[in-house]
């Protein structure tokens, strides 16, 4: 009976440290200009800081891939019924670096690739201090984008924002 625990022992360890080297291991590589040439459909919400939800919005966009990189025209939709539009572009600058512009940043937008998510962090020109830093993991499948979002006013939190995005297919629209 002693033998069962000592063959078990050495398997389970196997198995164990598998398992930690697959959940250690990062999702697939987001590529904004692939993933984002064409359309794209994101729902979302801005939190205040305490949590509590601030605004409800969703999101139409459209890519444009060149050999320079991507411009996204978007329009964004409140819950409140504002709406806006805006544009982004993106430039590879390396093979994990992007730089670019945003409608409402003040100044570049910079962006780099990580462990299978691409950070951008820019100023904002329409909150004093402001600077906003996005996280946008792709998800397995590579269909869709967790993309979190923090501002924060002189190094505070002050909003929080969770959006999920999802390529438009063609056949069934938003």
């Amino acid at each position: 009976m002693r033998s069962t625990p000592r063959l078990l022992t050495p398997l389970l360890s196997v198995a164990l440290l598998a398992a930690c080297a697959h959940a250690a291991a990062p999702g697939p590589s987001l590529a904004p200009e692939l993933f984002f040439n064409g359309e794209t459909f994101g729902r979302g919400v801005l939190e205040y800081r305490d949590g509590s939800v601030a605004r409800r919005f969703e999101v139409e966009s459209r890519g444009r891939a060149s050999e320079q990189g991507i411009a996204i025209d978007q329009k964004i939709e409140f819950d409140d019924g504002e709406a806006r539009t805006r544009r982004w572009t993106l430039t590879k600058t390396g093979p994990d670096t992007y730089r670019g512009t945003l409608t409402e940043a003040s100044g570049p937008v910079r962006a780099k690739r990580r462990d299978g998510a691409l950070t951008l962090s820019y100023r904002l020109a329409t909150v004093p201090f402001g600077r906003m830093r996005q996280s946008l993991t792709l998800q397995a499948g590579g269909r869709r984008i967790i993309n979190e979002g923090t501002v924060r006013v002189l190094g505070i939190v002050v909003r929080r924002m969770h959006e999920v995005i999802d390529l438009v297919d063609p056949e069934n629209p938003p």
